[in-house]
């Protein structure tokens, strides 16, 4: 059932202090666009809203942390486990860098997507379709990290799966299940 979570303000003026983007005092972290999960089988995780936004204009699903790169919540793990491919895309510069690295660790079966323009110039998402980009170009860019991998291990009920970047899975014996998930 949609409820609010989060009030955000955008600063107007350039002369007024702060940060561009505040919210509520409390607030805490959400995960903005959530609600795409329940229905998609791909999503993007991105830098910002404003990305999520235009993706979604361009018929891409997608999701951010309300609050910057620099916050992952582990709790949002499971609400992307029922998504088949899942691909990270960070700003092109150091914080965009450390959030997919962040994210990587705790998703391992994530795809990285590299974005045209050259790092520290702080370009994202957004930048790649407003610079004449289309959604195409972004689908060449989602082969691309299909081919570098991105694989997933599902388990269950004794059962082990290996998911492909292609959709495929192989079945693997319990005992290497069971070597695997006790780090042998």
């Amino acid at each position: 059932e949609p409820r609010l979570v989060q009030v955000m303000y955008r600063k107007t003026l350039d002369d007024q202090l702060g940060g561009k983007i505040t919210s509520e005092k409390g607030a805490g972290g959400h995960l903005f666009n959530r609600d795409v999960l329940r229905r998609t089988d791909t999503v993007f995780i991105l830098n910002g809203w404003g990305s999520v936004i235009m993706f979604d204009q361009y018929g891409f699903d997608a999701v951010c942390s309300t609050v910057g790169e620099g916050h992952w919540n582990r709790e949002w793990n499971s609400e992307l486990a029922r998504v088949k491919r899942i691909y990270i895309a960070g700003d092109a510069d150091n914080a965009g860098a450390e959030m997919v690295k962040k994210v990587r660790g705790e998703i391992s079966w994530v795809r990285e997507i590299y974005w045209p323009f050259p790092k520290g110039s702080k370009k994202d998402g957004r930048d790649f379709f407003l610079e004449g980009y289309t959604a195409e170009d972004l689908k060449k860019r989602m082969a691309a990290a299909d081919r570098r991998g991105g694989n997933r291990l599902f388990l269950d009920g004794g059962k082990t799966w290996r998911r492909q970047q292609n959709g495929y899975g192989r079945k693997w014996s319990s005992d290497w299940a069971t070597s695997l998930t006790q780090g042998r």
